[in-house]
């Protein structure tokens, strides 16, 4: 559907509510399909029902009740839509199980992205099933998109940190555990794989000192005045 046609259904919903005398609280959500962004302004208050901050919930009637949960829902009221749809003992029906759903994910930010995925296609068959407009749909789907996508970014961010640590692990394991190298000093083979040696062979000359490591299994590191020359496997 084309842009022009989200602007001409936005238009006739403003239409039909101010015919039927409410005031609407827009809340903007970007949808996005293939590389077509389309922006859906929605109304989910009602003006007659009291501002969902300040209203006692026991005092809103049935016919207001729906109106003040979305009201509830657009201020990001989130548990108190859990506890006002349990207080009227309704979470059973279709479509306040959806609502309570909707508001348990909202209100955890660490819900699976399978919950959210299960929630958002909860919201649109709710709206198929004509217990919710279009756009309010969208709105709620939205949200929960938006919730999706954040969760992707984080585990994408995860990942790259783990990647990471296990570099840094990896470079930490190689400086501890590595082989002797030639160019190397007592030290440095000291401190590697091969350890101490288990036998030293010691020569002194006017050229000055060579010495050769045994190690078991034939291997041989052999030094002129402390730095190792040749090694033997």
């Amino acid at each position: 559907m084309s842009r022009f046609h989200w602007i001409i259904i936005y238009l006739l919903v403003l239409i039909l509510l101010s015919a039927c005398g409410r005031e609407v609280m827009p809340n903007d959500v970007v949808f996005t399909s293939g590389s077509n962004k389309q922006v859906a302004e929605a109304v989910i208050v009602e003006s007659s029902v009291p501002s969902c901050l300040n209203a006692d919930h026991k005092l809103i009637s049935d016919d207001e009740f729906k109106g003040y949960v979305f009201c509830l829902i657009e201020n990001e009221r989130y548990s108190d839509v859990i506890d006002v749809i349990k207080s009227r003992d309704i979470q059973a029906e279709r479509l306040y199980e959806v609502l309570s759903r909707y508001a348990e994910v909202m209100g955890n930010p660490n819900t699976s992205t399978d919950v959210i995925f299960e929630v958002q296609d909860a919201v649109i068959k709710i709206s198929e099933e004509k217990l919710i407009d279009l756009i309010t749909e969208y709105v709620l789907a939205g949200k929960l998109q938006q919730l999706i996508l954040k969760d992707i970014e984080s585990t994408q961010k995860r990942i790259v940190e783990a990647k990471e640590e296990e570099k840094e692990h990896m470079r930490k394991y190689r400086e501890k555990f590595y082989d002797p190298e030639i160019g190397m000093t007592v030290e440095q083979v000291e401190k590697s794989q091969w350890g101490k040696p288990k036998d030293i062979n010691k020569t002194t000359t006017k050229y000055g000192v060579h010495e050769q490591w045994v190690y078991y299994g034939r291997r041989y590191v052999y030094f002129e005045d402390g730095i190792v020359t040749s090694i033997q496997e």
